[in-house]
């Protein structure tokens, strides 16, 4: 935006016009808050929860938009009172500098013309690098109230469930919000009580935990994934024993899987011992490509106890012996491979004495003997590694490659490189058991769960596979924002082309959101119905997840490469984001979106419980949609069977009903203007109604009316006439108004008047050649 020339008056006119324009801004935006809050309310009544939200969202953006206008306004107050500092001095005062840092710092988010002109003009009065501080904020002089405007995070479900209830009761409607993850707690307690409750109800738990599990008690979330999946039967009585069995089969698992790698030496076959090496390691090479992040949680020892068959401090009676042998072979592997361009070994830190010790500092006779010469013993801190994932404990490491050794054994074939993602968070989660007697097995239980799942994701590691569900991604996305979704294909970000879809997609987002926020998201994926042949809700829901995502993230993503038109048609200040934009020559969308998305910015766990209520409104919406068509006819749709015909008191007949290959647009023209009071109706009337026709083809002679109709009445011969004249072109015309009963009651009147039937046939053709026009 141009800047203006340094003139005191002019630019004192300026600011105070530039103030009010911001008042102006404010008030609009208040009074179509108000609006906004009334169509919340009527939504609300009528279950429409999810655009109720989406506009509560929006309202409470424009809210802070609001409170950044005002305080714009009191910034460009302090410039008027100051002005004379201003005009004579270049370097600002500290009043001055907090009021020209917070207006350059916010203009360019408040879509103002004006006050893009005031920032030009003092960016040009104290120069770029003034310009640049206080852009970037480095002299801290703007504002904690401008910064937390304009860096507004996504509104949290919390804030936006309080905020639709605030509506609610203040219009009157009766709604509560369905309960946050935190509100459960105790009925979840109840649930899982033997005492309490001697069978589970799944399909309740399941809807009940729609929105996540309360991170507090944190054995609930393992309990409840595993009646998830079946792992533990809906009855409480039977879980000891279902679960020792299914926990038995492991370690069985681990014994026969495990114990090759104990008695391997160089007397066996070669190619057994290869195959065996070449197995280990391609697992290991899986592992290691995982985020190091995502074991960020598991850099504490397990506890020993002696219920673990796996463990070194187990009862003799059930130990394994050959649990680590994996580990071994492989630290033989990597020791003999002094090649390996992938050596991830942790080197031990030993502490020993240099060659010429700091000398000590003493007090004692100079003569004095010293000890200071003695040698000192090395001290090994941390012990070398065979291998490490990430910051993760050496038991964590070797439960995890057990873990993952064991599936790819019992299902041969090529293991997918998104599947050890998988199986991190699920281990993570899983150690959150508190009681002794299940946190000894959680190796067991998390092996059996991770069966589960990725039985119920296989079809997202097909080709086939996973370009279906992206391209259901990309219809989802399509469906529920066409504004967003019409902006990403532009920029080439659609999410039918895999750029991060599938990143996202295939590994249950695991790559994407870390740990804890994904625990919320993997819990309402988990609660949805089992895998049936034709329908796999939770991938289904996966996708309104993913699809969450991207409308969560829709003013970045919208924002992208693109800068303010700046015409004056577009300072409405109500949505920034709809603003008209064009494309910034030094920007590229395309890799700045890539960006943004591969990296995903929204990743606390209140974004993630944001995200999941989204996701929830998605899958709700679609459901009152499918349900729609099953509802009563409209009003409209009553008015045109029934309350027009007790209008014209006339009954249907077959031949009076409109073509079935009626136009839609011609349906459209009847709906609503039924009710409306009848003019004088004649064909002249209704042909100037009606658009004007296409030239038709050379018209054809009327037929005469039969020579025993002259000895008729008059009248007698038109109803005939008027008969073979409704069943023409010219009267099918008419019925498409739905009018012909009344139009022929108007011919008759005005035919009847004739006093022959050649006076009639004349009359005709004068009316037929208007027609014809």
């Amino acid at each position: 935006m141009a800047a203006l020339k340094w003139e005191p008056v002019a630019l004192k006119a300026h600011f105070r016009f530039t103030s009010q324009r911001l008042g102006q801004l404010q008030a609009k935006l208040d009074s179509h808050g108000n609006i906004t809050r009334k169509d919340i309310a009527t939504l609300l009544q009528q279950g429409n929860v999810g655009l109720a939200r989406a506009k509560a969202q929006k309202l409470i953006q424009e809210d802070a938009q609001g409170d950044l206008l005002e305080t714009l306004e009191m910034e460009l107050g302090t410039l008027l009172e100051h002005f004379v500092e201003l005009d004579e001095s270049v370097s600002p005062t500290s009043i001055l500098a907090e009021a020209i840092s917070s207006i350059i710092y916010a203009a360019p988010h408040v879509h103002c013309r004006e006050l893009d002109v005031v920032r030009s003009t003092l960016i040009q009065r104290f120069g770029a690098d003034f310009a640049r501080a206080a852009t970037t904020n480095r002299e801290n002089h703007v504002p904690s109230r401008i910064v937390r405007a304009v860096n507004a995070p996504l509104a949290s479900a919390t804030l936006l469930n309080a905020y639709l209830t605030n509506v609610a009761r203040s219009y009157g409607v009766n709604w509560l919000p369905d309960p946050e993850r935190h509100d459960i707690v105790n009925v979840l307690s109840e649930y899982l009580n033997a005492e309490l409750s001697q069978e589970i109800d799944i399909s309740q738990l399941r809807k009940l935990c729609a929105y996540g599990l309360p991170d507090d008690p944190s054995w609930l979330r393992p309990r409840i994934w595993k009646l998830f999946f079946g792992i533990l039967p809906p009855k409480q009585s039977e879980w000891s024993k279902e679960i020792a069995k299914q926990r038995d089969c492991y370690y069985d698992l681990v014994k026969r899987l495990l114990k090759p790698y104990q008695s391997i030496e160089a007397s066996n076959p070669p190619d057994e011992v290869e195959n065996l090496d070449e197995a280990l390691l391609n697992i290991f090479k899986h592992i290691s490509r995982i985020p190091r992040t995502m074991f960020s949680h598991l850099d504490q020892a397990p506890e020993a106890l002696p219920q673990n068959p796996l463990s070194d401090s187990a009862d003799p009676t059930i130990k394994i012996a050959h649990a680590f042998a994996l580990d071994q072979r492989l630290q033989v592997l990597r020791e003999n491979d002094t090649n390996s361009d992938a050596d991830s070994s942790t080197p031990g830190i030993t502490v020993s004495a240099d060659n010429e010790p700091t000398p000590g500092i003493s007090v004692s006779d100079y003569d004095s003997d010293d000890s200071s010469e003695a040698s000192v013993a090395p001290k090994t801190l941390v012990h070398s590694r065979a291998y490490s994932f990430g910051n993760a404990h050496p038991l964590h490491c070797s439960a995890i490659l057990r873990l993952l050794f064991i599936h790819a054994s019992i299902n041969p074939g090529k293991l997918s490189p998104h599947v050890p993602a998988v199986l991190v968070p699920l281990y993570t989660a899983l150690l959150q058991e508190v009681e002794p007697d299940e946190l000894a097995h959680v190796e067991a239980d998390t092996f059996w769960l991770f069966e589960a799942i990725v039985s119920e994701i296989s079809e997202l590691d097909e080709e086939e596979g996973g370009q279906k569900w992206m391209t259901k991604f990309d219809n989802v996305v399509a469906w529920a924002d066409p504004e967003l979704y019409g902006d990403l294909q532009v920029k080439g970000l659609q999410p039918s082309l895999p750029h991060y879809s599938y990143r996202w997609l295939a590994p249950l987002l695991t790559y994407t959101i870390p740990i804890p926020a994904i625990l919320p998201i993997l819990d309402a994926i988990f609660a949805r119905l089992p895998r049936e042949r034709d329908d796999n809700y939770k991938l289904d829901f996966l996708v309104d997840v993913t699809s969450a995502m991207l409308i969560a993230l829709r003013k970045q993503l919208l924002s992208l490469g693109q800068t303010s038109s700046g015409s004056l048609w577009n300072d409405e200040g109500l949505a920034p984001e709809l603003a008209a934009r064009e494309i910034s020559a030094d920007g590229d969308a395309f890799l700045e979106g890539i960006s943004t998305l591969q990296a995903y910015p929204l990743t606390s766990i209140q974004d993630a419980e944001r995200i999941v209520q989204i996701a929830n409104d998605l899958a709700n919406r679609r459901e009152m949609e499918k349900n729609a068509p099953a509802q009563g006819p409209t009003l409209g749709s009553r008015l045109r069977t029934t309350m027009w015909k007790g209008f014209t008191n006339q009954v249907d007949q077959p031949e009076d009903s409109p073509p079935s290959d009626q136009s839609d647009r011609e349906k459209r023209g009847d709906d609503g203007n039924e009710t409306e009071r009848p003019s004088p109706f004649n064909l002249t009337s209704v042909l100037g109604l009606r658009p004007k026709p296409a030239p038709a083809p050379e018209s054809k002679e009327l037929p005469s009316v039969p020579a025993d109709a002259a000895s008729a009445p008059a009248t007698s011969g038109l109803w005939g006439y008027a008969e073979r004249l409704k069943d023409s072109d010219t009267m099918a015309t008419l019925t498409k108004v739905g009018t012909n009963w009344r139009a022929k009651a108007t011919l008759v009147g005005t035919w009847g008047r004739s006093s022959s039937s050649a006076g009639n046939n004349e009359h005709l053709e004068l009316e037929t050649g208007e027609i014809s026009q």
